[in-house]
């Protein structure tokens, strides 16, 4: 029994055979073909040739049906109702395939989901229901509808599931808090007033919000009753006043307060005190006036009639009464003429009579501030006299020394010679004159002059009035400034003396400025050749000049090297410069170079040049090997890579005894690289 095997051209893989004793003669072969998977019909030519005669053959067309593909998509939740308070439900979906209406497989699949219905949302494969909060409603729904399209054929497959939310109902709290107070009634009588503060409700919902219910309330009548006079009571209940609150859902709540009448009493024993009679004042004046000054006080009092009553909690005002009781008045002061009395309160203050020969007088009146014809009086007068009590005067006193000016000298640093000078000082001196010195009562003293004072100044020449000194120059040394030669100098004169130094010195030695000489810039390179294949070379590059500091003595000192780095650029395709390093890429090409010039402000520049040698020409070609395979190779001097080879047509024949190859076409592709 002979097979001939051969693959589906539809890119299945799927095989046909033809099974036949000997494919010779008249055949009654058998054709056999796995399960059609795809949705397309598909064939397949199968040709017999006569082995004597290839130009006689038979062609036989073998066709397979397509497959009928079906599903059915289940989805299921893993929450079918959510609670009032909101969640979630997650969507499954199983997708079952038929073939020609037998299962072939049973998948787990993410549908697409769509739907809407208040209050819930979709993302993805959840559903969402939100918080039903304090709306109340009966159980909701939304129905999903979840659709899957990747199939085996593409068909896009449907199918629906209902998800419900949990009925939102409210349930009313008892009532709670709220306060019902009363003030009292006043003694004086009136009407009750109530203050009521309400009480409180919470309605819970199945979804677990809550919210705060609304309560109303009503009251009985307030009570009323009459003012107790000056009758003395205690504090008393007269009534009741009652509160009835009532919330949502029917439930209600009573709250009551006793009402009082406030207790009345005597709340003031001295009620409207008013003066009804005003007496007359009695005044003096106390010791302490004298010349000298001094102070005194005055003593001053009046008795008046006053009248009161009793007040009660009620307002009620009970009968006058009537009792003595000091009064307020004020005083005043009236003098002969003269300032040096005067009156703060109570006090009267007397300042000193000095050298005035003369009688001081001061009246203090009084009187009654409620009537003012109600007065009294009282005066007292002091006198004041002088004595002789000395001589003196005619003293001379002499002032300090006022040392005289000192000029110093300075010699420069590069030396010489220099003189310091002293000036004269001077002093004050003063003649007193001759005073008769006065006593009075008063303790004062007055001085007359007898003889005029007189003063003047005079000049006080100095010990030493002058020194000189010699230096020479400080040339390189440094210092500050120093001192060459000093004198002490001394004024003195009637007892008393000033001092002072003299002194000469000698400028202070440093470095004031430096001499340049010009920058000299050196530039080398290792090496200066570089080969075609690429390389590097490294760059020596620096500048230096030399430094010579000059003294305030005008002397000049060791010269010292100033170093720098001159700035680096470089011109030349093919080359680039980092960090003084050249480095030169592969040269295919002719011999080439580049300049680098190093320069920097105040030097005269430098440049080098650098050679790179000549690159050999590169020719490549594509070859070809055979070895029942296109294998194209792309070789470029000694570099090789390989390329995709070209697509190869096989055809079957169901003569031969095995399937042969044909390499339909070779390209030949010859490519020149410089």
């Amino acid at each position: 029994m002979s097979v001939i095997t051969n693959k589906w051209n539809d890119g299945s893989g799927d095989s046909i055979s033809i099974e036949s004793p000997s494919f010779q003669g008249n055949q009654t072969v058998k054709i056999s073909s796995p399960v059609q998977k795809g949705t397309s019909k598909r064939s397949m030519q199968f040709i017999g040739k006569c082995k004597k005669d290839f130009s006689k053959q038979v062609i036989l067309t073998v066709e397979q049906e397509a497959s009928v593909y079906t599903y059915d998509l289940i989805l299921s939740s893993d929450n079918t109702e959510i609670a009032a308070k909101g969640g979630t439900a997650n969507i499954t979906a199983v997708l079952k395939t038929y073939r020609n209406g037998n299962l072939v497989s049973t998948d787990n699949v993410t549908p697409v989901l769509s739907g809407s219905a208040t209050g819930f949302s979709i993302s993805g494969t959840k559903v969402t229901a939100s918080n039903r909060t304090t709306t109340v409603g009966s159980r909701r729904s939304i129905v999903v509808t979840g659709k899957y399209s990747n199939t085996f054929d593409g068909q896009t497959v449907s199918s629906t599931i209902t998800i419900y939310q949990e009925v939102n109902e409210a349930s009313y709290g008892a009532l709670t808090g709220g306060s019902v107070l009363a003030s009292d009634i006043p003694a004086s009588g009136g009407t009750s007033s109530t203050s009521i503060s309400n009480m409180s409700q919470t309605i819970s919902y199945t979804s677990g919000s809550t919210r705060a219910g609304t309560v109303t309330y009503s009251k009985t009548s307030e009570i009323t009753v009459s003012s107790l006079g000056t009758t003395v009571k205690a504090r008393t209940k007269v009534g009741q006043v009652t509160v009835t609150y009532t919330g949502e859902g029917s439930v209600t709540a009573n709250k009551t307060v006793d009402i009082y009448q406030a207790e009345n009493k005597v709340t003031n024993s001295n009620y409207n005190p008013r003066i009804t009679a005003y007496g007359t004042p009695t005044v003096s004046i106390g010791s302490g006036l004298t010349a000298a000054g001094g102070s005194a006080s005055v003593s001053a009092s009046v008795t008046n009639t006053e009248t009161y009553n009793a007040l009660y909690s009620s307002g009620a005002i009970g009968p006058n009464q009537t009792r003595s009781v000091g009064g307020s008045l004020s005083i005043s002061m009236t003098v002969n003429g003269n300032s040096r009395f005067s009156l703060s309160g109570n006090t009267i203050t007397h300042s000193s009579m000095g050298t005035n020969e003369t009688t001081d007088t001061i009246t203090i009146k009084a009187v009654n501030d409620g009537d003012s014809s109600k007065s009294a009086t009282a005066s007292k007068s002091i006198t004041n006299s002088k004595t002789v009590k000395s001589t003196s005067g005619g003293i001379y006193t002499y002032g300090n020394i006022v040392a005289g000016t000192i000029s110093n000298k300075t010699i420069p640093a590069s030396g010489g010679s220099a003189t310091a000078t002293a000036g004269n000082g001077s002093q004050t001196w003063n003649k007193s004159a001759t005073i008769t010195t006065y006593e009075y009562t008063s303790g004062a003293t007055k001085d007359v002059t007898t003889e005029a004072a007189s003063n003047g100044t005079a000049n006080v020449v100095p010990n030493v009035a002058s020194i000189t000194a010699t230096a020479s120059s400080k040339g390189t040394t440094v210092s500050s400034q120093t001192t060459v030669k000093s004198q002490a100098v001394t004024w003195s004169a009637n007892g008393k003396s000033a001092s002072g130094t003299m002194y000469i010195y000698q400028a202070a030695n440093s470095i004031d400025s430096y001499n340049y000489t010009e920058w000299e810039i050196v530039l080398r390179a290792n090496p200066t050749t570089i080969p075609a294949s690429g390389g590097t070379s490294q760059l020596t590059n620096g500048a230096i000049r030399y430094r010579i500091p000059v003294y305030t003595s005008g002397a000049t000192g060791s010269s010292t090297t100033v170093s720098s780095i001159p700035s680096l650029s470089i011109s030349g395709d093919g080359f680039t410069l980092t960090n003084n390093i050249v480095t030169a890429s592969k040269n295919n090409g002719g011999a080439r170079s580049c300049i680098i010039t190093a320069s920097r402000e105040g030097a005269v520049s430098q440049t080098i040049t650098i050679t790179q040698l000549a690159g050999p020409d590169g020719i490549g070609y594509m070859q070809i090997e055979g070895d029942g395979k296109s294998h194209p190779i792309f070789r470029v001097g000694n570099t090789t890579r390989s390329i995709e080879p070209t697509s190869v047509n096989q055809n079957s024949d169901i003569t031969s005894d095995k399937d042969s190859s044909i390499f339909a076409s070779i390209k030949q592709l010859l490519f020149k690289f410089i």
